[in-house]
């Protein structure tokens, strides 16, 4: 499939990307914009394709590779290079996934790619970044590497305990969230202005973002937050009750609430709770508060606690997963999971799209697409003759590799 037969609608219909970057956070990058319409282009290497594609679970792949094409080129060789900037005259935005200074270093620097095209917006996407020290910039990353040094997996674990990353690949996801809206940003910019982005997204920087007030808590008073779980140091009423089957996380915070929930429990004429705010931890009354609490969860099943607690108007909710979700009616009647049918890989259910557009919706036309499945119709939008294109795979330089270990998905019958 070429560019120009790519179908037209949402609010990126007429966005070209090009994703480069093994799984997860530039092909979850290049899903986001899919889904509302880019034409994105997944690249691989010609010699190794995406890791994604290679384990015996390729469903991660298969989710976050919807709605693009894919080509596959030698990039760093004169021919790889040559198609490279060729295909960037037609390109807005470009999103790789690389350490850093590995552009530079295949001849496609920033300057050389914006002098075949000043408006290109580049999102450079590593775990260290395009700058500072050497040895950091050329560091490798994954996901737990990037949680680690971006302070992230500190964070987390049981009070007392040791530090956690988290799951799933929470670096990966983040980074590609800064990658995605900033891409964007730049590329609003770059339509304006006629000049072109370079833009320097780390996963130790974006995790050291959405720490909320935890660093500015370090400088203001030199101390370190400790990990606390899913509890909170200060307060009670807020973390994870075990039900009698499954677990419901409560954040019992305000007059409203506290007041709402004392009833509940049949407690609302006890004195001791009566204008009580919050439930701090040291307070003797909120302790025993929270005691009636965690015995009124371990006597209902979770599910029939969250709907009593919704009842009220108490923030609560069930501690769900897949399993529990896939027949929830507000997931149900929000349509989070959608099915279709993949090309390659057969019958397939995930997440849908979020978030939801009114007026310009999102959708799904394309299952994953297979290495470099539509390298032909790309190079010849580019203008390659058929000749070329058998030279350019005769040489290397593009070509397609098997499926390796790709399980097939088959349809459950729900009835």
């Amino acid at each position: 499939m070429k560019l120009s037969e790519i179908p037209k609608f949402g609010n990126l219909e007429n966005v070209h990307v090009l994703i480069h970057g093994n799984t997860v956070a530039a092909p979850f990058a290049g899903e986001l914009m899919a889904e509302n319409g880019a034409r994105v282009i997944c690249l691989e290497n010609s010699k190794v394709p995406d890791m994604g594609r290679m384990g015996s679970d390729p469903f991660g792949f298969i989710t976050e590779h919807r709605n693009e094409i894919a080509l596959s080129l030698n990039l760093g060789t004169p021919e790889g290079n040559e198609v490279f900037l060729r295909l960037a005259k037609q390109l807005n935005i470009i999103i790789e996934g690389q350490k850093g200074g590995t552009y530079e270093k295949l001849g496609l620097s920033d300057e050389a790619l914006w002098e075949v095209n000043p408006k290109l917006v580049i999102v450079h996407m590593s775990g260290f970044g395009q700058s500072g020290v050497p040895e950091y910039v050329n560091r490798p990353s994954y996901d737990p590497i990037g949680q680690a040094f971006g302070g992230y997996t500190y964070l987390n674990g049981e009070a007392g305990g040791g530090p956690i990353k988290a799951n799933p690949y929470t670096a990966d996801y983040m980074s590609a969230l800064f990658a995605c809206w900033s891409g964007l940003a730049a590329y609003i910019g770059a339509q304006a202005t006629g000049k072109g982005e370079s833009v320097d997204v780390t996963q130790f920087e974006s995790m050291w973002k959405v720490q909320y007030n935890y660093p500015m808590h370090y400088f203001q008073f030199h101390e370190l937050k400790q990990r606390s779980g899913n509890d909170e140091p200060l307060y009670i009423g807020l973390g994870r009750y075990p039900c009698k089957t499954g677990d419901c996380i409560f954040t019992v915070s305000g007059k409203g609430p506290v007041s709402r929930l004392t009833k509940v429990l049949g407690v609302e004429d006890d004195p001791d709770f009566k204008d009580m705010m919050i439930m701090m931890r040291q307070d003797p009354k909120a302790q025993r508060l929270d005691a009636l609490l965690r015995q009124y969860c371990l006597q209902h099943d979770a599910e029939e606690v969250d709907k009593i607690m919704m009842e009220n108007a108490i923030p609560c909710s069930q501690i769900h997963n897949v399993a529990t979700m896939e027949n929830n009616p507000h997931a149900i009647a929000r349509e989070l999971f959608v099915e279709w049918e993949d090309e390659q890989f057969g019958w397939c259910k995930a997440v849908n799209i979020v978030p939801k557009m009114k007026n310009r919706p999102g959708k799904y036309w394309r299952g994953a697409p297979g290495h470099n499945q539509d390298g032909k119709d790309i190079l010849t939008e580019l203008g390659y003759s058929e000749e070329e294109i058998a030279k350019l795979y005769a040489d290397g330089v593009t070509g397609e590799l098997p499926n390796r270990g790709f399980l097939r998905c088959k349809k459950i019958d729900r009835k």
